[in-house]
């Protein structure tokens, strides 16, 4: 079931930063009953699971990644699916962007596709970005990462972290032992 669709054609081969956001919920309660992932030029990208709760909340979805586009028509899409075999999923609000990155006076970006995981009581750093910037300008920060728990009694913190300021930190608790995806997105400005 596709959300969100986006087709067009670049004037130009490049790298465009895409963004994706969407809402699921399902008619079933319990693991990984309903998936939300995005979809390039029909390959499947960044399946997140949803555990849920109740079936009248909808959880919400975000994702980003630098794409290198060519100059040949693109189509993007938010899809969701069901899981289980007596599961409805249903979505709403999907978003789909692409923003060509050399357009930007300055774009910076970095990326970690790999799993670092640990059972540390402080925050460990699992990706930094230093830009070399030669003068202090405002910039739209955009930050998107998963955090997975295994664990219903011990809670799991992650944070967007500027410099020594926490912009964003979030807590997740699984409801059970089972492992558990939180997809988090982040938007904010700052002079740079």
């Amino acid at each position: 079931l596709t959300s969100a669709a986006l087709t067009f054609t670049p004037g130009s081969a490049g790298d465009y930063l895409i963004v994706a956001h969407g809402e699921i919920r399902t008619s079933v309660i319990g693991d990984g009953a309903c998936q939300m992932r995005l979809e390039v030029d029909g390959a499947g990208k960044a399946n997140i699971s949803n555990r849920f709760a109740e079936s009248s909340n909808y959880n919400c979805w975000a994702y980003m990644e630098k794409i290198n586009l060519s100059a040949a028509s693109h189509t993007i899409k938010v899809q969701l699916r069901r899981t289980g075999t007596t599961a409805t999923a249903n979505g709403r609000r999907g978003t789909v962007v692409a923003l060509r990155l050399d357009q930007f006076e300055g774009s910076y970006y970095c990326e970690a596709r790999t799993l670092a995981s640990g059972t540390d009581a402080t925050y460990v750093a699992h990706q930094t970005l230093n830009p070399n910037i030669a003068a202090a300008v405002k910039h739209a920060i955009l930050g998107s990462w998963w955090m997975e728990t295994n664990s219903n009694s011990i809670s799991g913190f992650s944070r967007l972290f500027d410099g020594t300021v926490a912009i964003v930190e979030n807590v997740n608790e699984a409801a059970n032992s089972i492992t558990n995806d939180f997809p988090w997105c982040a938007i904010y400005s700052a002079t740079l």
